[in-house]
């Protein structure tokens, strides 16, 4: 299998690397869409949202890209 399975460590991980962003990591909830994709949703405006690209490197998962899906 190509695809990586996104395991609670690497979800964890994922949500730190949201200052990179500069999102606050506690504002966000992620909800892993398939082993690459993942949806970034407010936790207080629902209706607000990202959809990041997931890649690993060297065993560690890395966001490769974040784009505003809605407002």
């Amino acid at each position: 299998m190509n695809f990586f399975q996104l395991k609670t460590d690497a979800v964890n991980e994922l949500n730190l690397q949201l200052t990179d962003f500069g999102l606050q990591p506690q504002d966000w909830v992620l909800q892993p869409q398939s082993t690459k994709k993942i949806k970034i949703q407010n936790r207080q405006e629902k209706s607000f949202f990202f959809m990041g690209q997931v890649e690993k490197l060297k065993g560690k998962a890395y966001w490769k890209n974040i784009h505003l899906a809605s407002l």
